[in-house]
């Protein structure tokens, strides 16, 4: 299978960054050759593959589940406690972080994930526009509840 060959490729490569560690005389650690570089979506793809190759990873998505619960109460907290930029920086990533691992465990691509989910807020948003024009209204002159209205409109016709 795919997820097998995965695997096996991991093994490979694991063998191979330990033989030109060995070579150069330096510790090499599990995660140091995953490109620091690669969009972060990617990266953390990579970084959870690695050391699931290893045995660093739960057997199933209700644990992923019950640490995406973990991570989103850790930002409330913060966003209703100190609320300092970089802890809630700190916490917002740990959830992407979590959510990206779920995807994984559910076989769903985060970033084609993603690019549908904005392609679809994009259509409904247009929706939203098109109504209040439609009634004379710029979107700045439309209060929320009449583009939420229209919002909850664009889902019902599966938009």
């Amino acid at each position: 299978t795919t997820e097998e060959l995965s695997i096996s490729w991991e093994a490979i490569k694991r063998q191979e960054r330990k033989e030109k560690a060995e070579q150069a005389d330096v510790k090499m650690h599990i995660l140091d050759d995953i490109g620091s570089n690669m969009p972060a979506v990617m990266r953390a793809e990579k970084l959870q593959l690695r050391a699931a190759s290893v045995g660093f990873d739960w057997e199933d998505s209700e644990p992923v589940m019950a640490k995406i619960e973990e991570e989103l109460l850790e930002l409330k907290t913060e966003l209703y406690g100190s609320a300092q930029a970089e802890r809630l920086s700190e916490e917002m990533g740990d959830l992407l972080f979590s959510c990206i691992n779920l995807a994984r465990h559910i076989k769903v691509e985060p970033e084609l994930a993603l690019r549908q989910a904005n392609r679809k807020f994009e259509q409904r948003f247009r929706f939203i526009e098109e109504q209040l024009s439609e009634q004379g209204l710029a979107l700045q002159d439309a209060s929320l509840e009449q583009m939420e209205a229209y919002w909850q409109a664009a889902k019902n016709k599966d938009i």
